[in-house]
């Protein structure tokens, strides 16, 4: 099911993203409920994304960008790095974090 709050550039980097948040989150010790919590979302939310099931909206995808930035480990700052790198991007061109394009 596609989230049509996102344009193309935006869904690729957060597919990229839903696909390593499983490993993200073991390389910082964060348990699904735990990062559920800090972002705002259920465990089993969290279990869907990493299951292919559902997708990340641009919000959820910032907000949990922000959460690694923070909690991330040495093994992960280049991709959480190129992924807020990203974010940022989109916020300084005016582009605000519900996007709808």
């Amino acid at each position: 099911m596609p989230n049509d709050d996102c344009n193309r550039q935006q869904r690729d980097k957060i597919s990229e993203f839903e696909k390593e948040l499983a490993s993200l989150r073991k390389a910082t010790h964060v348990s699904q409920a735990k990062l559920g919590k800090k972002i705002g979302l259920s465990r089993q939310f969290i279990s869907e994304i990493e299951l292919g099931k559902v997708q990340m909206s641009w919000e959820t995808y910032v907000t949990s960008i922000k959460f690694f930035v923070v909690n991330g480990s040495k093994s992960i700052t280049a991709f959480i790095n190129d992924h807020s790198k990203f974010v940022k991007q989109y916020m300084k061109n005016g582009d605000d974090i519900s996007n709808s394009e």
